[in-house]
């Protein structure tokens, strides 16, 4: 049975966000926890984690639009399984995985991540390949000081 994918609450006072990006594709397999996408409020940008392990059946939410908390925005469930139809949610907006007639090369695989943009911008800004840091913080997540530290070392401060 296919599971749905809700905007769950961000903040106390944030009502809806911005589906940014889906950073996975509709028909790849997914495992509890791994980030599908990543929306956008006033305040900063949240990443969206898979509430099962399955496969993306569908999305529901174009990137681009703005979801309110609670709101169906995607569907996890077996290979092959068709997503729930009326009652289910706005299923006119659904885009399901296309078969393509002739092959696509694969897309690059960009690296994940995981740091605020306020660190983002500070990595920028000191010259350093965010990428290239090891993670600190909780969930190996890029710090500040991370990034101080490997600006020292490119400047060959240490």
């Amino acid at each position: 049975m296919a599971t749905e994918v809700r905007l769950p609450p961000i903040a106390a006072d944030t009502h809806e966000g911005t589906l940014v990006r889906w950073t996975t594709e509709v028909g790849a397999s997914i495992v509890r926890g791994d980030t599908i996408a990543e929306f956008e409020t006033a305040k900063t940008v949240v990443e969206l984690e898979a509430p099962a392990t399955g496969t993306l059946l569908a999305t529901v939410a174009p990137e681009g639009s703005e979801i309110a908390v609670g709101e169906l925005v995607a569907w996890i469930g077996k290979p092959g399984e068709t997503p729930p139809e009326a009652g289910s949610g706005d299923v006119s907006r659904i885009q399901s995985p296309v078969t393509p007639e002739i092959p696509v090369p694969e897309a690059p695989v960009r690296p994940r991540i995981r740091a605020t943009p306020v660190v983002m911008r500070l990595a920028i800004k000191r010259g350093v390949d965010i990428t290239t840091i090891t993670g600190t913080g909780p969930n190996r997540r890029v710090t500040k000081d991370d990034v101080e530290q490997a600006a020292a070392e490119r400047n060959g401060q240490r």
